[in-house]
């Protein structure tokens, strides 16, 4: 009864829709650019035109019962092409493409039914490639890339469901290495390490779902070690170390769930010791 209610109503929507005489219109703004296009039952349909002030063509797009459908392009007042796209419904599908006006494409991107789907590219003006991703129904999954404008390496690694997943680097402009980072679903998991800009290490040590593990080191720029210590469950845990750039030891003591306890001993940088009891 529901399904024949339902047929019903659509038919009478349709014949009603269909009754609506179709009335063009022309609408001019105060900047001098207009508009061409027609409505039907005050919604806009068929082809629709906007000019500039010096009857240059920039935008067309198509409508049915008021939502874009079909092809959709921009141009500059040029006459150079700057968007290119489809919709169906209203909605994004098949490839996007934009370009500056010198003619270089800067965009390219595939959709289905309104969202990212497939290889999502964007260059740089000087034409070289900016950034490559994949997606899955609107979520990055795949293989991910970014680059500076000098053409070198600026991240790498891979999405799954949208989330991080697996190894990920970062670069400097330079090409030396930033980060060395590994994900488990969006979540810090497995090795981690981080660079000074001239490719020394500033840290090493390791995430377990998320929370600092294990053993960790910190670098002074010039490569001599700052820090050192355990971390259990993202809290520093044990014996820790801190040195000065020189390599004369700065303080020494132990942490439980983060906290210092027992006895601290700490250097100036003259070599003054002096002794702090903790809880």
């Amino acid at each position: 009864m529901k399904v024949v209610l339902s047929l019903v109503f659509l038919a009478l929507f349709a014949t009603t829709y269909a009754q609506c005489d179709s009335v063009g219109v022309k609408e001019r703004f105060k900047n001098g650019s207009y508009v061409v296009g027609q409505k039907a039952c005050d919604k806009k349909v068929g082809e629709w035109k906007y000019f500039d002030k010096k009857d240059r063509l920039l935008i067309k797009e198509n409508f049915v019962q008021g939502l874009m459908n079909g092809e959709r392009s921009v141009w500059f007042s040029s006459g150079q092409a700057q968007i290119s796209e489809k919709y169906e419904s209203g909605k994004l599908v098949g490839r996007q493409q934009k370009w500056i006006e010198s003619g270089q494409i800067v965009y390219e991107a595939s959709y289905n039914n309104g969202v990212l789907h497939g290889e999502e590219r964007e260059w740089y003006e000087n034409g070289k490639l900016k950034m490559l991703t994949t997606y899955d129904m609107g979520k990055k999954t795949g293989p991910h890339e970014e680059y500076w404008e000098n053409g070198n390496l600026k991240e790498i690694g891979a999405y799954l469901n949208g989330e991080l997943d697996g190894e990920h680097k970062q670069y400097y402009e330079n090409g030396n290495l930033s980060s060395l980072i590994n994900y488990a679903e969006g979540i810090r998991h497995g090795k981690y390490s981080t660079y000074f800009e001239d490719g020394r290490m500033s840290s090493e040590g390791e995430f377990e779902e998320g929370k600092q593990n294990f053993l960790w080191k910190t670098y002074h720029p010039n490569g001599q070690l700052h820090s050192m210590g355990s971390y259990l469950g993202g809290a520093k845990d044990g014996e820790w170390e801190e040195w000065f750039q020189d390599g004369q030891l700065k303080s020494q003591g132990t942490y439980a769930e983060g906290e210092k306890i027992e006895v601290w001993l700490e250097w100036t940088n003259t070599g003054k010791r002096t002794k702090t009891k903790y809880k």
